[in-house]
């Protein structure tokens, strides 16, 4: 991840398992390891279904997590990082949670410059 004042961080988990159709697509994780925070293996998120807009498998109990902020995602009450918010230019933003977050380095009114995902087979 990188901010928009060129930091970077970055959080590494010892597995990222994502099940098939059945589990709706349950992110299973292994051990956190890195610097920004472990916003994705949290209770938001850890064990988590997918949720999209139209398919809402979240626990808020008041909506559906994908249409209040902006990306679907493995939303529990809804987030502790939005990798597929919405990205706003200059990192600020004034509606919490809806740009690209990852709370426990930037908090939830950032919008982070970049962001990415990298898988690898555990050999």
């Amino acid at each position: 991840m990188e901010d928009w004042e060129g930091n970077k961080a970055y959080a590494k988990y010892g597995s990222f398992y994502v099940g098939d159709l059945s589990s709706n697509y349950r992110l299973t994780l292994g051990e956190y390891s890195g610097n920004a925070g472990d916003a994705l293996g949290n209770v938001q998120h850890r064990n988590m279904p997918f949720t999209t807009k139209d398919a809402d498998h979240d626990t808020h109990k008041w909506g559906n997590c994908a249409q209040l902020f902006h990306g679907a995602f493995w939303y529990g009450t809804c987030h502790s990082t939005n990798l597929n918010g919405l990205y706003i230019h200059g990192g600020n933003n004034t509606r919490r949670g809806v740009g690209v977050t990852w709370y426990q380095w930037r908090g939830n009114f950032y919008s982070l410059k970049f962001a990415e995902m990298k898988m690898r087979e555990k050999i």
